[in-house]
């Protein structure tokens, strides 16, 4: 028992975001999509990591309106002669559920630290590594000054370094209990199995 509370590495969250993913993939019935996308936002937040709603909602309303485009099924309203449809709504929350749940599942999942075998994992962990350096700064990002703030955001990231004694002390770090994780991906089995 000490072993599921106790901080999960890098690695056990990976390869458990891989075993939930089929089960988030597969899901089909909304509902239960709808809780799994808010039990990986939920495990993101405890993770420590930032997450901004309003790109969220716009990713969500954007995917939605796309799916409108081709209309299915009970039509609800019309506005200016286009048909707004049940299905096409359902279609549409859905997909943009799906990314988000997709998105969260990568943010709790993916995490620096992770040390994949051979060269190619190895170059995945310094992919993963400085991204997540460019995730934490890249709101200091300016369009007005928009090659002054990409070049001191670039200073600031490679002024941190990715040499292997900074990813073996955050592999030590870990990130959440791994209970947590555990208990939500066998939830999404027993969601797509219902």
């Amino acid at each position: 028992m000490n072993k599921l509370l106790a901080k999960a590495s890098p690695e056990a969250l990976f390869i458990l975001g891989l075993f939930t993913l089929p089960a988030f993939l597969f899901q089909e019935k909304l509902p239960y999509r709808l809780m799994d996308g808010l039990f990986f936002l939920i495990l993101a937040l405890y993770s420590g990591k930032r997450i901004l709603p309003l790109p969220a909602m716009v990713l969500l309303a954007s995917v939605t309106a796309a799916a409108l485009l081709v209309p299915s099924g009970k039509v609800l309203i019309s506005v200016f002669g286009f048909p707004i449809t049940l299905g096409a709504l359902k279609m549409g929350f859905s997909r943009g559920i799906l990314l988000l749940g997709l998105f969260y599942l990568s943010k709790f999942t993916v995490v620096q630290g992770l040390v994949l075998p051979g060269k190619t994992g190895n170059g995945l962990a310094k992919v993963f590594f400085y991204f997540e350096r460019f995730s934490e700064h890249y709101s200091q990002v300016s369009i007005r000054d928009l090659p002054g703030s990409l070049d001191t955001l670039l200073l600031k990231v490679s002024e941190t370094s990715s040499d292997d004694e900074n990813m073996a002390q955050a592999k030590r770090e870990g990130r959440i209990p791994l209970i947590l994780p555990l208990l939500i991906s066998i939830t999404c089995w027993i969601f797509l199995l219902l």
